[in-house]
């Protein structure tokens, strides 16, 4: 057989053989893509679930701690006392006292003690000694004080009572009831906030002196507010004051009422 029959032969096959390669060679870029597009998306799968595990993990912490935060708070909350305080509309404002008593009660404050013993018609006590005795360290050495302080106990009270007012005409020293009680509140005031007395025993001494005054108005206050106190000690409302006193605070409310009798009269 001649080359040129051969060949003539031979092309059918040689055809078929060029298309059957060329898809052979397709299909082996189809095979090769597929498998790159298969391993890519299992990196940019592999990569969101990281990120959505990190974002998951980021979400959890920061509840977490929001959680920690709100304990916290709820705790804090519930272990801590309402705070206390006294308005400043329901203090009393005192009148003032004379000049010259104002002076000697700056010098001898517990002058504020033995007029309101005086006022009360009370006998010679060991305050009076001390007082004169503070009197002329402070250089009011008159004949009367120097008497007084070398007195007994003994004294009588009607010779007491013209001993001291020889004192009063002395020191030319005029005080009236008024003055003798409202200092004596200010007194009281001072032993609760020097730790002499708790608070509400302060109160009851004052509310006592209301009663034995005939209600005078330099105790009414008080008389009031005891009253209100023992309202809520006993699982009642109270009724007066200023409406922050409540029966787990009576105490540290009636201190914080002394503090301020003394702040707007001193």
């Amino acid at each position: 057989m001649k080359g040129t029959e051969v060949s003539r032969v031979c092309l059918p096959f040689r055809n078929c053989f060029s298309i059957f390669a060329a898809n052979l060679q397709k299909q082996s870029w189809l095979l090769s893509a597929r498998k790159s597009i298969l391993q890519n998306y299992k990196k940019v799968d592999s990569l969101i679930r990281r990120v959505i595990e990190g974002i998951t993990d980021c979400y959890a912490m920061y509840i977490g701690k929001i959680e920690k935060v709100l304990a916290r708070d709820d705790e804090y909350k519930s272990n801590t006392i309402p705070t206390t305080e006294v308005e400043d509309d329901i203090v009393e404002i005192f009148p003032k006292p004379n000049a010259k008593l104002n002076s000697l009660i700056q010098i001898v404050p517990i002058t504020r003690l033995v007029l309101f013993q005086y006022k009360r018609l009370q006998s010679m006590t060991e305050e009076w000694k001390s007082w004169a005795w503070e009197m002329m360290e402070k250089g009011f050495q008159t004949p009367s004080i120097i008497q007084l302080a070398g007195e007994s106990m003994n004294l009588n009270q009607f010779e007491f009572a013209s001993l001291i007012e020889s004192i009063l005409k002395e020191l030319e020293l005029e005080v009236t009831t008024d003055e003798a009680y409202y200092q004596y509140v200010l007194y009281m005031a001072h032993q609760v906030l020097d730790g002499v007395i708790p608070a509400e025993e302060g109160f009851k001494i004052l509310t006592q002196l209301a009663i034995d005054t005939d209600y005078h108005n330099a105790f009414m206050e008080f008389y009031y507010l005891e009253d209100n106190a023992d309202l809520l000690r006993n699982n009642y409302p109270g009724c007066y004051g200023d409406g922050n006193m409540r029966e787990d605070n009576i105490e540290e409310w009636m201190h914080l009422y002394f503090e301020k009798v003394i702040k707007f009269n001193e």
